[in-house]
């Protein structure tokens, strides 16, 4: 191949790679959503959707959203794919969405593009009619409860009058990057908005993998509910089902 035309392929992969990049970013990713079938998960930009079987896009009938980030060497398919997720979310009447990212962790950093995919589903969520006020939930498990709690420092209040969500469940994970550096700067953390916390661990696991986090922001005047489960560094779906349902619909 010759110069002229490897410059000319180089410049054509770019092309497509940003017409594709720039089509993720502009695109609401729940566009279409009332052509989605409830009952079963749906592969859409940024993770996997579920509705439940009773679910309408209606304006006067409103439905709670969880967010979930999944663990560190797993992804968000693998994760949904166990047994009691669909269960729940049937029993608690819960829209669930589990966020999909191209590598097995969490970036922390507060301007990677992890948290800027998270906030940007979080801020979609928000504008959908369909959903119910205060009852935007976020859920993390191990890597992405470290996530989420990164995430409860900088939940500020929006230009909408809203925070970026409104219930926070962590299973066994603790301080990470994020929260420990806010807590640095500010150690009060006066500009999060203190919104109701679920945080559950094991009683093998060290206390660095929520009991720290959850005594620390008890301390700052959260509302934190914590519990256990007798095993190590797993998720029990016991305690799964008491994260979800604080914020089941009815």
């Amino acid at each position: 191949m010759n110069k002229n035309n490897l410059l000319k392929s180089v410049l054509l992969l770019c092309i497509l790679y940003c017409s594709v990049s720039c089509r993720f970013e502009k695109s609401e990713f729940l566009d279409g959503i009332s052509d989605i079938k409830p009952g079963t998960f749906t592969d859409l930009p940024g993770g996997r959707l579920y509705l439940p079987l009773d679910w309408k896009l209606s304006d006067t009938n409103q439905w709670p959203v969880t967010v979930v980030l999944h663990g560190y060497g797993e992804l968000s398919r693998s994760l949904s794919s166990r047994y009691y997720w669909e269960e729940y979310a049937e029993e608690l009447g819960i829209v669930l969405f589990f966020v999909e990212t191209n590598h097995m962790g969490w970036i922390e950093q507060r301007n990677s593009d992890d948290t800027k995919l998270i906030i940007r589903i979080l801020k979609t969520f928000r504008s959908q009619s369909w959903v119910k006020p205060q009852s935007i939930q976020l859920f993390g498990w191990s890597a992405g409860a470290i996530m989420a709690q990164g995430f409860s420092a900088i939940n500020k209040m929006q230009k909408d009058g809203f925070p970026l969500f409104d219930k926070l469940v962590t299973a066994s994970g603790g301080f990470g990057t994020v929260l420990s550096w806010e807590l640095e700067k500010n150690p009060e953390l006066k500009n999060a908005v203190r919104i109701p916390a679920f945080m559950f661990w094991g009683q093998l696991e060290p206390d660095d993998h929520g009991k720290d986090a959850s005594e620390y922001l008890r301390k700052l005047g959260w509302q934190v509910d914590t519990a256990t489960h007798p095993e190590g560094h797993v998720l029990d779906p016991k305690l799964v089902y008491e994260g979800l349902k604080r914020n089941r619909k009815n």
